[in-house]
């Protein structure tokens, strides 16, 4: 099953957070301190948690009505939901469905669970119950007869009552024994226990009662009782690790054999070390080997070490720079939280095939670039396993620009309390500064790192040329070579002080890619003027629509392009060809149109944000869309650095 959204409501801070969408893979959840995040992932990992998390009415439920809700439910009213989940059924999950009870359940079709106070929990799924009846009939092997009769039934009770009559037939009894139990429970309720129970996605929550212990003594880690205990939960991430390495603590107890022994501590700190340091690159030094390529090796192993007389196994880190080891536990913070991250995520994906993972502020500690190998690890090691992870932050490096889809901002409102969206461009200024950093760094970063850089007039021009590169790649046609460097620079006035500010660095190769109206010959000049590019690298988006002016706009069909207009402003549902006006760029006509709307957003580049959301799925170019961005891109792509 795959997380489709969630809702939190009646829970701590949060009255109701709407319903929030969830990314496939990865879900990034960024909010101001004390705007709910925390609390939101806390009641989403009671919906199927491993292990069992406290749920307390008297804690948990909003204080503000906490009085009255305990009233309610001593005079016998029922316990308040607080959290509710819908998944998609996978194409596993219909198969194991439909091999004990037909085609009773649709392809993808989704399945709410809830629970309240109470832990009860809360199911909501359809089933068709003649198709169920179908498939146990058919594969019954009754009398012609009873066939004929029991094909009729369309509900289990009506075929129950058809075989109870056919007593006559031997077959009718050996199906009645299976059909009673089904009718008995309900399809619903039966498919769930006997099939899709198993199913659900177990929910863990990460936090640090995960950081892994340096040292414990052998005859602890052997011990699942103690281990099971909250203050031992550091000493299980350590018994977790050497799992991994495929070691039990008895196997690592001094015996007579003392070489066996130590090759197997070396041995197991290899391997860990192959497996961590994978991630880790803040210790990588650059190597030249002869008559090889320069590759980057880590300098740091882990070194595994039993003291013989208290049975204790002690972890140290090896710094071959500096010749000289240090116990687990005096590492950095970071380093510390990033290893036992590691540790424990390497165990627990190979004990369960679909997890949906909850991480509090992960990495918080981490240098910047050590949270892109955080980033690199859950996107490879466990959204690309089929698990889902949702991850708060409130840092630039934990957010991926080139991934702003997978953003939900949290909020909390004074009228409405913890609220969730991912219409991040409403969301106020102190809650979206950490998306604005992280695209002024990567913007920052690709301005003089990117030896190819293609400068576009806005953020639109860039989401619009990534989201039909997407989608023209995703049909085995050319999108923009991924060389490429987009780089908005703010509009038209601002390209001419871009290529003058970078066009003299000889490393890089800069095109310029714009619109065009009269009133942009002045800024064409002033770019030509500069003599720092080639006349045949300032693009114009009119070459390509066949018309005098064009903006980004007019490169899509009408009808689709006013479909990214009605998602972007629901007031202007009633937007259409005949009420625009005769201007010759698309835009400027729906601006006309929009002026008498009352807007919350500016008009521009909230059309192009939802472009990236629905081209493909929901919205699909005409012919000659496809066919204009392709020849673009075609000819960019000729402007490469060879």
């Amino acid at each position: 099953m795959r997380l489709l959204n969630f809702k939190v409501t009646n829970y701590r801070c949060v009255d109701d957070s709407g319903e929030i969408e969830v990314d496939p893979k990865v879900t990034c959840l960024v909010g101001k301190n004390e705007s709910g995040k925390t609390t939101l992932l806390y009641a989403l990992h009671r919906l199927n948690p491993i292990g069992k998390p406290e749920v307390d009415p008297d804690k948990d439920y909003p204080s503000k009505g906490s009085t009255e809700y305990t009233k309610a439910v001593a005079k016998g009213q029922q316990h308040a939901k607080f959290v509710s989940a819908t998944f998609e059924l996978e194409p596993e999950d219909i198969a194991a469905t439909r091999a004990v009870a037909g085609r009773c359940v649709a392809d993808k079709a989704p399945l709410t669970y809830e629970v309240d106070y109470k832990r009860d929990n809360f199911l909501a799924l359809e089933v068709d119950e003649a198709a169920t009846v179908a498939h146990l009939v058919a594969a019954a092997g009754l009398a012609e007869a009873t066939q004929k009769a029991a094909s009729a039934s369309a509900t289990l009770q009506a075929l129950e009552a058809t075989l109870h009559a056919a007593a006559e037939d031997p077959k009718a009894k050996d199906l009645l024994a299976k059909v009673q139990p089904i009718a008995k429970a309900g399809l619903r309720d039966f498919v769930w226990e006997k099939v899709l129970k198993a199913r659900l996605p177990k929910v863990m929550y990460f936090d640090d009662y995960r950081i892994m212990a340096g040292k414990a003594k052998l005859d602890l880690l052997q011990n699942e009782g103690e281990l099971n205990k909250q203050e031992n939960q550091k000493q299980r991430t350590l018994r977790d690790l050497l799992e991994v390495a495929g070691v039990t603590p008895d196997s690592l107890k001094l015996g007579e054999n003392y070489e066996k022994h130590i090759r197997l501590l070396r041995n197991m700190g290899n391997s860990i070390s192959d497996e961590v340091f994978e991630y880790w690159t803040q210790n990588r030094e650059e190597k030249v080997l002869k008559g090889a390529p320069k590759h980057a090796q880590s300098s740091l192993d882990v070194l595994f070490d039993v003291d013989g007389h208290s049975q204790t196994l002690h972890v140290r880190i090896n710094n071959k720079r500096h010749r000289v080891d240090v116990d687990f536990d005096e590492r950095s913070r970071g380093f510390v939280w990033f290893f036992s991250f590691l540790a424990a995520f390497r165990k627990i994906v190979d004990d369960h095939q679909k997890l949906i993972i909850l991480l509090d502020e992960p990495g918080l500690n981490l240098h910047g670039k050590a949270q892109d190998d955080l980033l690199r690890f859950i996107e490879e090691r466990l959204a690309a396993k089929g698990h889902q992870v949702i991850y708060t932050t409130h840092s630039p490096f934990m957010i991926e620009p080139h991934r702003l889809d997978r953003v939900r901002t949290v909020e909390d409102k004074i009228d409405t309390g913890t609220r969730v969206s991912r219409n991040w461009a409403e969301a106020e200024a102190g809650t979206v500064f950490p998306l604005q950093a992280a695209l002024g760094y990567d913007l920052a970063q690709t301005l003089f790192i990117g030896p190819n850089s293609l400068a576009v007039e806005g953020a639109s021009d860039m989401l619009y040329l990534q989201a039909m590169s997407a989608l023209l790649e995703a049909a085995g046609r050319t999108g923009l070579d991924e060389r490429w460097t987009v780089t908005p620079v703010g509009g038209a006035g601002k390209l001419s002080t871009f290529v003058a500010l970078l066009g003299s660095n000889s490393k890089l190769n800069i095109a310029v890619l714009m619109d065009y109206k009269k009133a942009d010959e002045q800024h064409i000049n002033e770019i030509l003027e500069t003599g720092l590019i080639d006349k045949n690298k300032l693009v114009l988006y009119s070459k390509f629509t066949g018309t005098k002016e064009a903006d980004v706009e007019d490169m899509f069909d009408l009808p689709s392009y006013l479909q990214f207009v009605k998602a972007a402003y629901p007031v202007a549902s009633d937007i259409e060809e005949s009420k625009l006006g005769k201007q010759p760029r698309l835009a400027v006509r729906v601006e006309e149109f929009l002026k008498t709307k009352p807007l919350k957003a500016p008009f521009h580049f909230k059309p192009a944000q939802e472009a990236a959301k629905l081209l493909g799925d929901k919205v699909k170019p005409a012919k000659e869309t496809l066919d204009r961005f392709e020849e673009l891109f075609k000819h960019l792509n000729k402007l490469l650095k060879k």
